[in-house]
């Protein structure tokens, strides 16, 4: 019987944590391109937080395309959304959701 070591029993779960929340953002994403939705998640500072947010068209600010955007990173550990109360955009990270409402 072959026995794994505690390192890669450790890689091992971070490789099966890492797909879960890829799966996992990209079902948050797919269903806030069609709903408006209350997300609950975790602050960095501990605190729970809950946004009202989507991705829907229509629903989005217009951008205008004359302006040239600053690049900014992109990480597959967050998911940026427009808050409709702040009216502005927001991210929180994947690893720190808790829960999802659709409300319209």
């Amino acid at each position: 019987m072959i026995k794994e070591t505690p390192e890669e029993i450790m890689v091992a779960n971070t490789v099966q944590s890492n797909h879960l929340n890829q799966v996992l953002r990209e079902a948050l994403i797919s269903i806030l391109k069609e709903h408006i939705c209350k997300i609950s998640f975790t602050k960095l500072d501990g605190t729970v937080r809950v946004m009202k947010c989507t991705l829907k068209e229509g629903l989005l600010p217009i951008v205008s395309t004359d302006i040239p955007k600053p690049k900014k990173k992109t990480s597959s550990e967050v998911i940026v959304v427009f808050d409709l109360e702040k009216k502005g955009w927001r991210s929180f990270r994947v690893d720190s959701y808790l829960d999802m409402e659709e409300v319209g």
